[in-house]
């Protein structure tokens, strides 16, 4: 008496497979080592990880747009061209500052208390180029401001982009 037939034990295996695919991936755990392949803007990357690519969104920060219209408001200005325009300038600026500081294999760090995936699907991770996070360097510049959502290291990204603020760095000395 056969328990399972060929094709239950099939999709058994399939299923199991999908199972193990999943539970590697960058949706699941922690931190991963991450092939970088393309810098989007200032706070999006393209990477491969185990040769899966994926669309990773810096989590916590917000650079100024290259590829759409700023919002100034978003970051307390007045909606103004010269602040729109100041802006655009500065969403470059972090473009061109994330592609100078990322290394070919940087790594990617998930955080327990924020989402994974945001509202377009990209995964929400800290980058990490050696011991440097780009996330925080971005802030420290004032290249970024803290993006409203939940993590870990709100606190800290709070005083940092205060700091950046207080000093007019980058997008702080717009308007």
């Amino acid at each position: 008496m056969e328990l399972f037939s060929p094709e239950t034990l099939g999709l058994i295996f399939l299923a199991l497979l999908t199972l193990t695919a999943y539970t590697h991936s960058p949706d699941t755990s922690g931190n991963y080592n991450a092939t970088l392949v393309d810098v989007t803007d200032g706070d999006t990357i393209e990477v491969t990880v185990n040769g899966r690519k994926d669309t990773v969104r810096f989590l916590g920060v917000d650079t100024p747009e290259t590829q759409a219209e700023n919002a100034p408001s978003e970051f307390g200005l007045a909606n103004t061209s010269s602040n729109r325009a100041c802006l655009r300038r500065y969403g470059e600026e972090a473009t061109q500052f994330v592609e100078n500081n990322l290394d070919k294999t940087i790594e990617i760090r998930t955080d327990s208390e924020a989402d994974r995936r945001g509202s377009y699907g990209r995964l929400l991770a800290y980058i990490y180029n050696g011991n440097e996070s780009l996330n925080r360097m971005l802030l420290e510049e004032g290249l970024a401001r803290m993006y409203e959502s939940s993590f870990s290291k709100r606190e800290e990204y709070s005083r940092l982009e205060k700091q950046a603020r207080e000093e007019d760095l980058g997008v702080w000395s717009c308007g």
